[in-house]
């Protein structure tokens, strides 16, 4: 159960990613609950942008987060094992869920500390856990939760780096596409959904500062304003209360429809540099995809950015200036928008420097992160074993 594979967000791309590989696998016979999937179960299902589904697809109810029809589901395919990758706070109401005898696998991620209350009697219960990090599995060994690791993945053979001819040419064209010249100039980029946490508006600030003194500074926002997940943000209206407009665009994504890999590799290789000022990541998929694109990162030092960027050499980690406190009493980290602007323009200054981080993001994401060398056999080998069980 997560969010449904024909949508585009962090967890319906991880869910889709392993589902795709599982479903050419005889051993095993998948069904996905899919919460924003509505209709009658469907066997097979191709996407527009995407793989053919082979598995079957369940549609999900009148509850948010699967309350209604996981129960049903359990009684009436009585699965070996179910797989749940959601934030632990969207799932505490299985707390009183009795799925016995099937083996319960939570995918666990973690964005701040400590882990959201209510959650860790429910870590507890799972009868296995997977972290998607390292920060995030530290969290659970210090609960006495036996978490096993499991990170994200990134298709390097989609996501990689363009020739430098190649980038002119796609630089040309999404220069006509955004109606902005691209040609020339230092491109900062985010892709990232329209939620709270990612903390667009200190992206904002930190952008108006470093171009007081520029005229050839484009932002790209790969994200739709329009995002159910939105708290509330009108971050047009915003961009222009900051007299930003003529250096921002937006790529024109849609949250139920997004662009195709292809055209993700392009965006990503349009970037100099990728920033985020999210106050904290349960992963970050955009950071791994970036840096298989050799794209440095700009982005807050908090939660999985030790693991994923600052020891792999692959960008820059802004320290943090405070936390707050969020909802389910987690703690956020809020970058100091200072050294924020002051890591732009070293990158803006140093374009060998953008050179060798992105190169080192490269590399860690074809050791640590490849779905097909790294991700996917961890997972077949991982479900294999509980299934043996």
């Amino acid at each position: 159960m997560s969010d449904s594979p024909n949508v585009i967000t962090g967890y319906a791309n991880m869910a889709r990613n392993l589902f795709v590989r599982l479903q050419d696998d005889e051993r095993f016979d998948l069904s996905f609950l899919g919460l924003q999937f509505a209709g009658q179960p469907t066997e097979y299902m191709k996407l527009e942008n995407g793989p053919l589904l082979k598995f079957r697809m369940l549609p999900a109810g009148s509850a948010r987060f699967g309350e209604d029809m996981l129960p049903f589901y359990l009684q009436k395919y009585r699965p070996d094992a179910c797989y749940i990758l959601l934030d632990s706070f969207m799932v505490q109401w299985m707390l009183n869920l009795d799925w016995s005898p099937t083996k319960m696998i939570m995918h666990f991620p973690s964005d701040g500390f400590p882990i959201p209350a209510g959650s860790e009697a429910l870590m507890k219960k799972f009868d296995y856990v997977v972290s998607m990090s390292k920060y995030a599995q530290n969290q659970l060994i210090d609960l006495g939760v036996d978490a096993a690791y499991i990170p994200a993945g990134v298709e390097t053979n989609k996501f990689y780096p363009l020739r430098e001819d190649e980038k002119i040419k796609i630089r040309e064209k999404w220069s006509q596409a955004l109606q902005i010249d691209l040609n020339g100039k230092f491109v900062i980029g985010c892709v990232g959904r329209m939620q709270g946490r990612k903390f667009y508006g200190e992206l904002l600030k930190a952008v108006e500062k470093f171009v007081e003194d520029k005229n050839d500074v484009v932002l790209i926002i790969h994200a739709d304003p329009n995002d159910p997940a939105n708290p509330g943000f009108i971050l047009p209206e915003l961009i222009k209360l900051r007299k930003l407009e003529h250096l921002i665009r937006f790529t024109g994504n849609k949250y139920t429809l997004g662009f195709t890999e292809k055209e993700m590799n392009e965006i990503y290789n349009l970037f100099d540099v990728f920033a985020l000022t999210s106050s904290g990541e349960g992963f970050g998929i955009p950071f791994i995809e970036s840096m298989a694109c050799e794209v440095p990162i700009i982005t807050t030092d908090f939660t999985t950015v030790k693991e994923i960027i600052t020891d792999n050499n692959a960008g820059i980690a802004v320290p943090i200036k405070n936390t707050i406190t969020g909802t389910y009493n987690v703690e956020r980290g809020i970058a100091d928008l200072d050294k924020f602007t002051e890591s732009l323009q070293y990158l803006y200054d140093n374009a060998i420097e953008r050179k060798r981080l992105g190169k080192n993001g490269r590399t860690a994401v074809l050791r640590d992160y490849d779905w097909d060398k790294v991700v996917y056999p961890a997972w077949k080998k991982y479900l294999l074993e509980v299934l043996e069980k």
